[in-house]
């Protein structure tokens, strides 16, 4: 009894100990790799023993050949059983998916059925029908426990699969239910996929089968049933007790430091992360509109794929054409995307009208548990109608219509200016990609000389005015990603991760975790402790770098979250270092206005038309400024490796660039190649 107690209760207070020490960090991340071992150490242990018994009293008990060695054949029958299933599974042979509960079914059969059965209805009828209920409670409780931990499997890899599901395939895949929850092939109702009961009554199911195992052997042995718990037993038992209530103890000492750090990020930012403070920083009194953004994301795309087709019928992404900065094309490519867009004028206009009353908030739903899975598909039509936007002042240009590349100029500049507002560092990322989209569009009005001196003076005091408003962008970024941060693990809890995958999945709450296995809700709580360290900065560049500090799991969500953090204080630099650099182009066209000329040298701006040069933001001097030959990488539509697509092929232009080294400091004549680690960002327009 001792060495089913030491494989049992002895097992989980080893590996309590072992994670009291390895959550903090006090020992190695890769010390996890222990804990199976233990497993492999104790179970093996405790099966031998039961051989080695069994074997002996079945000589006590009978008196024929084959029953002594009744337990040592099985046990030789299920190993050879066992290693035809590893092999079958290592050569990658057609095997039911199942293949994990069968083996453990059949363990449990032998062990708990085929060993103890024969030899205690032997002995005594009694203790015959203890070994059969034992039998039963173990496999019940098996089947129950192993239902819960694919409850707890399908909340916690929700993250990791959805991101694979993106690499794998670029789309996230809807989940097969029925596939994750069956026994044996057949498919679980849903009405029994409660993870507390499950595992509530998997483990007393479990407990009833210890208590009835000791039962058997005192029969079998015919020693009392406290004789079967000596004083060793009954401190493991203590010791199992002693742990779980260890770390609830430490589970609320990390929800105190946790409720701490949110009153930090309140004293902070003004407001509470939660999900009411998100609902009043977003939609800041104003109300949200569903019609406008149902008919918005409706008519977003060129067509009803978002695609367009080049000449013989092969598809071109529209998006590969636009991104680019110079592109080149045939008339005949031009007058097709010319022909779709003339189709689409009448919706495209309604459009046009409904964006000129302003644009409503979004109606984005702010609710506790569901900060990580909120569904914001008007993120990516925001993205996409800019890009959108640039076809069209590209079209109304090569068509020389001044008015309406001017008037859709200011509708990109609107759905940028609008996403200032947008919550979370994603939303971020998505404004500086429309104001990007913004400043390539003002760039070809430039060149194409379209602007007044009216609108090259209101224009650079927008610029201003937005590099400006970029602290406070950045200001609530970090905010919202507070909230979301602190949100994620009560997500976790909720099965809200779910939602990410599809917003009709099912959801299987897993709240009362930490009341079985509260070492993984400290572990939880610990990483929101460590989250919420980082996110206490009074903007992205004083976010501490998680990278410099050892890597443990009480930091590994931090791992996760804040690198995103850095990313977005670089492209909020790089959006300032393109303003900057947007307004020195727009003041040498008011120099072209007064000369006839552009200026050779950024020194000729300066003091008429710029009070300085503008410094660039990663470095702290005067942007780079270049006029003459200028390289450039030109797009069109071709065949290559016998797919058509979009290729870029090197180019001299005669022009005006405007540079900023970027985040890596150096100088590359302001080329952006991120496979060289090349990341300037410039203005540049041709002048001849």
């Amino acid at each position: 009894m001792f060495v089913l107690t030491m494989a049992t209760f002895g097992a989980y207070t080893i590996i309590s100990i072992f994670l009291l020490f390895w959550i903090p960090g006090f020992i190695p991340l890769e010390s996890i790799f222990l804990i199976p071992a233990v497993f492999l150490i104790l179970l093996p242990w405790w099966g031998i023993r039961s051989v080695r018994f069994y074997n002996r009293l079945n000589r006590e008990l009978f008196t024929g050949w084959l029953m002594p060695h009744y337990a040592f054949n099985a046990f030789l029958v299920l190993l050879v059983f066992a290693w035809i299933i590893v092999m079958l599974r290592l050569r990658d042979s057609d095997f039911p998916e199942y293949w994990g509960q069968l083996l453990g079914a059949v363990l449990i059969v032998y062990f708990f059925g085929i060993l103890p059965i024969p030899a205690a209805f032997k002995k005594s009828r009694k203790a015959g029908m203890y070994a059969v209920a034992c039998l039963v409670c173990v496999t019940l409780g098996f089947l129950l426990l192993f239902l819960a931990w694919k409850i707890l499997y399908y909340n916690l890899s929700s993250a990791f699969i959805i991101i694979e599901e993106m690499y794998e395939h670029g789309e996230i895949m809807v989940t097969d239910v029925n596939r994750w929850f069956s026994l044996f092939g057949q498919k679980v109702p849903f009405t029994w996929l409660h993870f507390g009961w499950l595992t509530g009554l998997g483990l007393l199911l479990l407990l009833a089968a210890y208590l009835l195992y000791a039962k058997m052997l005192s029969e079998l042995t015919g020693d009392s049933l406290r004789k079967m718990f000596p004083k060793p037993v009954l401190c493991l038992i203590g010791s199992t007790a002693t742990c779980h209530l260890l770390f609830f103890l430490l589970m609320g000492i990390a929800a105190i430091q946790g409720e701490s750090g949110r009153r930090k990020i309140q004293d902070r930012f003004g407001r509470y992360p939660s999900a009411e403070g998100m609902n009043e920083l977003y939609f800041a009194g104003q109300k949200p509109d569903k019609a406008f953004w149902d008919y918005f994301c409706m008519g977003r795309f060129l067509d009803d794929n978002g695609i367009s087709k080049p000449p013989e019928e092969k598809e071109v992404v529209l998006d590969e054409i636009i991104t680019h900065r110079f592109s080149e094309l045939t008339g005949e490519e031009k007058r097709i995307f010319s022909d779709t867009i003339t189709k689409l004028s009448s919706s495209l206009m309604k459009l046009d009208n409904r964006l000129k009353n302003g644009i409503p908030k979004f109606p984005l739903e702010m609710k506790t548990d569901k900060m990580l899975a909120t569904q914001i598909p008007h993120l990516n039509s925001m993205r996409v109608f800019c890009y959108q936007t640039k076809w069209r002042t590209y079209m109304a240009l090569e068509a020389e219509n001044k008015q309406e590349a001017f008037r859709i100029l200011e509708i990109t500049r609107k759905m940028a200016r609008y996403g200032e507002g947008e919550a979370f560092i994603i939303g971020a990322f998505v404004d500086i990609t429309c104001y990007n989209i913004y400043l390539d569009t003002l760039e070809q009005l430039v060149e194409k000389h379209m602007l007044t001196r009216e609108l090259i003076q209101m224009i650079s005091q927008e610029l201003l005015a937005l590099e400006k408003r970029i602290p406070q962008m950045e200001k609530s970024s970090l905010y919202s990603e507070a909230v979301c941060g602190n949100d994620v693990f009560r997500a976790v809890l909720s099965g809200q991760l779910q939602m990410m995958r599809d917003e009709n999945t099912l959801i299987i709450p897993i709240r009362s975790l930490p009341f079985f296995l509260p070492q993984f809700q400290w572990l939880l709580l610990q990483n929101q402790v460590s989250l919420l360290r980082f996110y206490d900065a009074e903007n992205l560049e004083a976010i501490p770098d998680v990278r410099k500090e050892k890597r443990t799991p009480s930091n590994w969500v931090a791992y996760l979250f804040t690198p995103s953090l850095r990313s977005a204080y670089i492209k909020f630099r790089g959006l300032i270092a393109r303003s900057r650099a947007e307004r020195v182009i727009l003041a040498c066209e008011l120099f072209r206005m007064d000369t006839g000329k552009y200026p050779a040298s950024a020194s000729e701006l300066v003091p008429k038309y710029l009070d300085s040069i503008p410094e660039d933001p990663f470095t702290g001097k005067p942007l780079l400024f270049r006029a003459g030959k200028i390289r450039v990488e030109v797009w069109k539509i071709a065949e290559k490796d016998k797919i058509v697509r979009v290729v870029g092929e090197p180019k001299e232009i005669e022009g005006i660039q405007v540079w900023s080294v970027g985040p890596n400091g150096k100088n590359d004549d302001g080329i952006y190649n991120n496979q060289k680690n090349q990341n300037d960002i410039r203005a540049v327009i041709q002048t001849r």
